[in-house]
């Protein structure tokens, strides 16, 4: 579901349930970088951000009609392309998707300058970073 509100129109919005039941009533609420919790969730309310992962935020867009652009974001200490594909650290600069564990997808950050990431590969095509809102 996405919303026609600007600066919310750009990510989908996610809901959670405390258990994966689907007859659990929802706790928390997430858009592009925002995060909200009712009264019913029971985790951390305040997560810290590792500071090496500000390098990766930003737009970023390939030189092909078939990948397009993303958007890499941070939300409650960690990164997420499109606010929807939450990202795990391999090592380095290199990420995967946290479902499915078995992806062999890989997304890698390459060329730093002034302390952000420049181009972001996804399964060997390069995405150039964009500096746009």
């Amino acid at each position: 579901m996405f919303l026609d509100t600007p600066g919310y129109d750009r990510f989908p919005l996610l809901f959670s349930r405390e258990a994966d039941n689907p007859k659990e009533a929802v706790t928390e609420l997430a858009i592009g970088p925002d995060w909200f919790a009712n009264e019913r969730y029971r985790g951390p309310r305040t997560i810290s951000t590792p500071d090496y992962l500000n390098a990766y935020v930003g737009n970023y867009i390939a030189d092909s009609p078939w990948l397009g652009s993303t958007r890499v974001i941070l939300r409650n200490g960690k990164l997420w392309m499109d606010g929807a594909t939450e990202l795990v650290p391999e090592g380095g600069h290199l990420f995967r998707p946290a479902d499915p564990v078995w992806s062999p997808e890989r997304i890698e950050f390459y060329f730093f300058a002034d302390g952000k990431a420049r181009v972001l590969r996804l399964d060997g095509t390069p995405l150039y970073r964009a500096e746009v809102d």
